[in-house]
Parts: structure tokens; sequence; C-alpha cells
């Protein structure tokens, strides 16, 4: 009796597809159910069989045959954090061009640094790639 192969990678991952081996006679719900997917699969993944999607209201009734191979995949269509990252991503967007303005232009009277200087202008542009890690940390 040969298993069905099953192949799933999680999304943006440099690691190979995780190998599952399902049993002939399971329906690609119970090989989904099995597979360890993420929580919102039901309702964003695909599953394709012999490299052709299967539509989602097949996988209750639809069992694979023996040789076949089963790829699950998955896009996240929100970035888990339901918008709020983008609008948080903007404001640190707009802050961190405010800030290395402010910073070149008026300095840091706190630290000693005059505004137009070349301390100023260094302290200024420190700001943007800051911002940026900043913004990639959210992502």
């Amino acid at each position: 009796m040969n298993n069905i192969e099953g192949l799933y990678r999680r999304p943006f991952s440099t690691e190979p597809p995780k190998r599952l081996a399902f049993a002939p006679g399971l329906t690609l719900a119970d090989m989904a159910a099995m597979a360890d997917l993420p929580s919102d699969f039901g309702e964003t993944g695909t599953i394709c069989v012999g490299g052709r999607v299967m539509p989602r209201d097949m996988w209750s009734t639809a069992t694979p045959k023996s040789g076949h191979v089963v790829t699950f995949h998955h896009m996240p269509l929100h970035g888990g954090g339901g918008g709020r990252k983008a609008v948080l991503g903007i404001i640190v967007a707009i802050a961190t061009v405010l800030t290395a303005g402010l910073a070149l232009q008026y300095g840091i009277p706190a630290l000693g640094i005059a505004g137009g200087t070349w301390q100023a202008a260094l302290v200024g542009s420190c700001f943007s790639p800051t911002g940026s890690c900043a913004l990639e940390a959210m992502q």
C-alpha cells in the first residue's frame, strides 16, 4: 500500500518543505487537518493534487490516489495585524521624516548640537535608517 506524499512550506520560508505521508482513503480536508497548517488555512489556503488546484468545496470529498503528491499552499493576506500595522507604519514613516528634518534644521540643543551644522546633518541622517529598521521590524 503506497502512501500519498504531502508537502508544505511556510510562506516566505527558506527552509525545505515539510514532507508528510498520508494513508490512502483520506480526504483532502482530513489531510489538511493532520498537516499542522495555519489556523486560517481553510479560508486562505489552497490544496493542489498533482499540480492541479482543487476547489475548496471538494476538499471534504476528494480522496487522492496512491502515488499522487498533495501540496498545501498558504498565503497570509492581512499581515496578521488586521490593518493596524499599516497605520502604525505610516505614523512611523512620517515621524522619521519629521524628526530627521527637525534635527537638521534646529539641531538638538540638549546635546549641544546646533541647527544647520555638520553634526546636525549627521544626527538627522541617522534617523532615516533607524526609521527604516523600525518599519522592517514591524513587518
